[in-house]
C-alpha cells in the first residue's frame, strides 16, 4: 500500500498487525559509501488486525535504502 510521508506510514503500519501478538526484529544493518546506500536485514511475524486475525508465519527480508545528496532516502527496494 503506497504511503507518503512519515506521519502517514507510521499510523499505516500503527493499525496493520496486534501489537500484543507481532513482534519485526533487526536482525542486521549495513552502509555502503560507494553506492550510497543502507541495507537492513529484518525478521516480521504477527496477526493482522483484520476480522479473522489471520496469522503470519515469520519470514526474513532484506531492505536497501538509496540516500540522495541531501542524505534523505529517495528510494527504498525489498529483496
Amino acid at each position: 500500500m503506497p504511503v507518503t510521508g512519515l506521519r502517514k506510514y507510521l499510523s499505516a503500519a500503527a493499525h496493520l498487525f496486534d501489537h500484543s501478538k507481532s513482534a519485526a526484529t533487526l536482525l542486521s544493518f549495513a552502509t555502503d559509501d560507494l553506492e550510497n546506500t543502507i541495507t537492513a536485514t529484518w525478521a516480521l511475524e504477527g496477526v493482522l488486525m483484520l476480522p479473522w486475525r489471520p496469522r503470519i508465519p515469520r519470514y526474513t527480508r532484506q531492505t536497501r535504502y538509496h540516500l540522495g545528496g541531501d542524505g534523505l532516502v529517495f528510494h527504498h527496494g525489498e529483496h
